[in-house]
């Protein structure tokens, strides 16, 4: 059936023009925004509330992503890469069989070379960066040394770092997660 003839069942003529009515119009009014409203209604569903386009997300959308669990309680301050690379790393990660030979596609032999391989950059085993500045719980590095890079939201692969042996010390791991909070400097 034509558009004609379904307009005409209805008692409508193509030719009329449209009838203003504001309970069909979706454009936004000042007043509107200064109450508040956006032009889409709220909806509901397995995703949580999403409430109208200028809204935030809520549930699932708004998961900020995997937290690591555990962590110790750092009071280091003022920690760069030199000061991970020359305490802990080079003598826990940096041997020929680790990263100062090709593992994990990471080579590194001082503190200015581990911090270029790792700060913003995507990791090969995760989705996750290898330190994303400033956030812990978005850097895999710090999933990798705390045994938790297999958890769900990480979706990492291999074995804790330092390969080989056993979760490095409260001190040592510190100095990793502060040099990533105070932005992988």
């Amino acid at each position: 059936m034509g558009l004609s003839l379904v307009l005409a069942s209805l008692g409508c003529d193509k030719t009329d023009p449209p009838i203003p009515d504001d309970t069909n119009d979706l454009s936004l009014k000042p007043a509107d925004l200064a109450k508040g409203e956006t032009d889409m209604p709220t909806v509901l569903g397995d995703m949580g509330s999403v409430g109208g386009d200028l809204a935030m997300p809520t549930g699932d959308l708004a998961m900020p992503g995997p937290k690591v669990m555990g962590l110790p309680t750092c009071t280091n301050v003022g920690v760069t890469a030199d000061t991970v690379f020359t305490s802990v790393a080079k003598a826990s990660c940096a041997g020929a069989r680790c990263h100062g030979g090709t593992a994990g596609g990471l080579t590194f032999t001082d503190g200015a070379t581990m911090k270029a391989v790792m700060v913003g950059k995507k990791s090969g085993q995760s989705m996750l960066d290898l330190v994303k500045a400033s956030s812990v719980d978005q850097s895999y590095l710090i999933y990798k040394l705390m045994g938790q890079h297999t958890a769900a939201g990480v979706g990492g692969r291999g074995e804790l770092m330092p390969k080989g042996g056993s979760k490095l010390p409260d001190t040592d791991l510190c100095k990793f997660i502060v040099w990533v909070r105070e932005g992988g400097k």
